[in-house]
């Protein structure tokens, strides 16, 4: 049995050589956290095990994968931890970490034993790797295995089981100038299709991932990766007809592996392809969507509707379960290479035509205001909170607007599939796709700023 020192190992590491090693003479975790993120937390790993509601039977099993226990934990200590405990030749021994575990006091207390424990864990022996018979036994027993596109190494288990995160597969609308809980800023992914104009707020998805609907007569499924900060929007229609999606639990670079209910095939939520399955090598339809302020969705559609929670007590809807993450350094459950020149957390437009794919980062994007490449015109607008940023979705920090449009050849503008994606991600999926980071770019010119438009 092979020992490995994975992702997990390294971010483990650098929590125990904190705990342990860096005197925190007046216990001010964020003057070492800056330099140190993304760190791993067992306080946020208690919170997901609450947060998911999981099973008496899914908790604490020996016999899980390490990766079981780890899904979309937050990356980091916030200012939230306090110390209580200190001493002047080692620092900070025992951290307070503000979250309500059921029948138990209000917060969990952390220190260096656990971080040793920790490290323990990401050093146990690899039982994570890819099995397609322990898969079966997980209630995977329609899935074709014997059908594949990709290397059983490259699926990892993100944490959940099957339908653990579960989709929404009865979504209820309100006129979307009725909802009083959604700040003006949060992002919210929109879909117009004939006269029919919905917004999904990412508050909800954040928690689902899923929802499966139909607009305008047209059957879609409308999918949110918060690891990768992806939002594509599919026509939930395969070979076989129409059909529904869900969550398996597993993950490929650190993105949302779905599977469809007709034939469990499992689909990447990044392109949209079929992975493993009768179905592999199919790929479903992605349809135009936007991802926007919920006040500009408001303005463009004053009679359109908004997702709001079949049942407001299931889950904290409005609050961000990974706290930080998008200023963190490096991605989470992330083995792949990353992209020479440019942070992986750096948030990328990438603009999706057929097989036509390119990125934009948004610091471009955002100090251009409008970058046009060929046919398409990207452009940015200040007013959109980040969902991946601070403890409530709404107090997100500024990242803007985005819309990408084509000209359809008449002097009109239409709108095209993009997604704001982080830069590790749109590397992993599309390594030979042109990612323009400055203005003009060499080899493949493109305009930047007002004279853009024209």
């Amino acid at each position: 049995m092979a020992w490995k020192l994975p992702t997990l190992g390294y971010l483990v590491w650098r929590r125990a050589l904190i705990d342990l090693l860096v005197p925190h003479r007046s216990c001010q975790l964020r003057r070492a956290e800056r330099h140190t993120k993304p760190l791993f937390s067992l306080v946020a790993f208690m919170s997901h095990l609450n947060r998911q509601r999981l099973r008496p039977a899914h908790r604490f099993r020996r016999d899980r994968p390490l990766v079981f226990w780890i899904k979309h934990l937050i990356p980091g200590w916030r200012s939230s931890n306090v110390c209580e405990s200190r001493t002047p030749s080692k620092g900070c021994l025992v951290f307070r970490a503000d979250i309500q575990v059921p029948g138990r006091e209000p917060y969990v207390r952390v220190g260096a034993l656990a971080a040793a424990v920790a490290v323990a864990m990401a050093l146990a022996p690899d039982v994570s790797s890819a099995n397609p018979g322990e898969w079966r036994a997980q209630g995977w027993s329609k899935t074709d295995f014997s059908k594949r596109t990709i290397e059983w190494k490259e699926i990892m288990s993100g944490g959940p089981p099957k339908d653990g995160i579960p989709s929404i597969d009865r979504p209820k609308f309100i006129g979307a100038n009725a909802e009083r809980t959604i700040a003006d800023k949060e992002p919210v992914i929109t879909l117009a299709i004939g006269q029919e104009a919905r917004a999904y707020p990412i508050r909800i998805l954040m928690w689902h991932e899923i929802v499966n609907d139909t607009v305008g007569g047209v059957p879609v499924t409308v999918t949110y990766c918060p690891l990768c900060n992806s939002a594509i929007v599919f026509e939930r229609r395969t070979s076989r007809g129409v059909t529904t999606f869900g969550t398996t639990g597993k993950l490929r670079n650190s993105d949302l592996v779905m599977y469809d209910r007709e034939t469990e095939t499992w689909w990447q939520q990044f392109t949209g392809r079929a992975i493993v399955g009768t179905l592999s090598g199919e790929k479903l339809s992605i349809i135009p969507a936007r991802l926007e302020a919920f006040a500009s969705f408001k303005k463009r559609f004053p009679s359109g509707k908004v997702l709001v929670p079949n049942d407001p007590s299931l889950r904290q809807y409005g609050r961000n379960p990974y706290e930080g993450y998008d200023t963190s350094t490096i991605p989470f459950l992330y083995r792949g290479e990353f992209r020479e020149g440019i942070e992986p957390m750096a948030r990328v437009v990438v603009v999706r035509e057929g097989e036509n794919v390119f990125g934009v980062t948004l610091e471009l994007l955002r100090k251009a205001g409008i970058v046009r490449s060929g046919d398409f015109l990207i452009s940015w607008q200040a007013g959109q909170a980040s969902a991946l940023d601070q403890h409530l979705v709404s107090g997100g920090r500024d990242v803007g607007n985005v819309i990408a449009q084509k000209d359809n050849g008449n002097g009109q503008f239409e709108d095209v599939a993009y997604d704001v994606t982080f830069a590790f991600a749109f590397h992993a999926f599309h390594p030979e796709s042109r990612l323009f980071t400055r203005c003009p770019d060499t080899g493949n010119p493109i305009r930047c700023g007002r004279n853009a438009g024209g």
